[in-house]
């Protein structure tokens, strides 16, 4: 009964976007995700593109999936992709857009995080690796999950506050959508 139930909540939800748009399927109600990112003067655009690509999705993994245990010593259990979940080709989002910024290097960022002097040449500038910077726009997935269960709490006629720790794996999902099995918790 409790997957019926859910099941039923949640196409109760979609209605609006089903009525909307009648002959769509499933794959064409997914979201998409843009990201555009300055990463300097690039000398290989296709390179940033893809590294831009595969660190959005560590994050995708870093704020949903990825749940670090610990031994009642504090020592990590989870120490590789071999002991805790990781991102697989469904959780990408179907439409993934990655754009840079067009050569965007000026005289007053040399020394900023996204380029430094190139010593080994004409002293112009080099840009360094994309880094880390893509990681933390995975935070947006935890958001709009977030949105999504404030969302629910108002049609659902609920008010105030909940609680939503990153990770934002399906047990916490659940438990913050407060549903007659998640108040027994």
């Amino acid at each position: 009964m409790a997957v019926k139930d859910a099941c039923e909540k949640l196409m109760k939800l979609l209605d609006p976007i089903m009525r909307k748009y009648p002959k769509y399927t499933w794959p064409q109600w997914n979201i998409r995700s843009d990201i555009v990112m300055d990463v300097g003067r690039s000398r290989n655009p296709a390179l940033d593109i893809g590294q831009i690509e595969g660190t959005f999705v560590q994050g995708i993994g870093l704020y949903t999936i990825e749940e670090l245990q610990f031994s009642p010593e504090g020592v990590l259990m989870t120490r590789g992709p071999s002991q805790y979940k990781i991102p697989v080709m469904c959780d990408v989002p179907p439409q993934l857009n990655v754009h840079r910024l067009a050569d965007t290097q000026t005289p007053d960022t040399i020394y900023s995080a996204k380029a430094r002097p190139d010593r080994s040449t004409r002293g112009d500038t080099q840009q360094l690796g994309v880094g880390e910077p893509p990681l933390s726009f995975g935070i947006t997935i935890l958001f709009a999950i977030k949105e999504a269960i404030a969302a629910a709490h108002r049609d659902s006629g609920l008010s105030g506050t909940f609680i939503l720790n990153s990770p934002a794996t399906a047990e916490r999902i659940h438990t913050a959508c407060v549903d007659q099995f998640a108040q027994m918790v």
